[in-house]
């Protein structure tokens, strides 16, 4: 287990904080049961749902590396 927090730790290091949401307890137990659905992550989640936002609304900007 020391090895997973060990790489978590060195990861937020490279990756800063993108974002952060404040939602009732509701919002975030559908988003939770959405993730398992897909099975992702719910940042994976998020990140496919803006990057499917973004192509309804035209921006053709594809998204960088997260």
């Amino acid at each position: 287990m020391a090895k997973k927090k060990a790489a978590a730790q060195a990861d937020s290091v490279r990756r800063p904080l993108v974002l952060s949401m404040r939602g009732n307890p509701e919002w975030k137990e559908w988003l939770d049961r959405l993730s398992k659905h897909c099975r992702m992550s719910t940042a994976v989640c998020v990140d496919q749902a803006v990057m499917e936002f973004a192509k309804m609304r035209g921006f053709s900007e594809p998204p960088p590396e997260r």
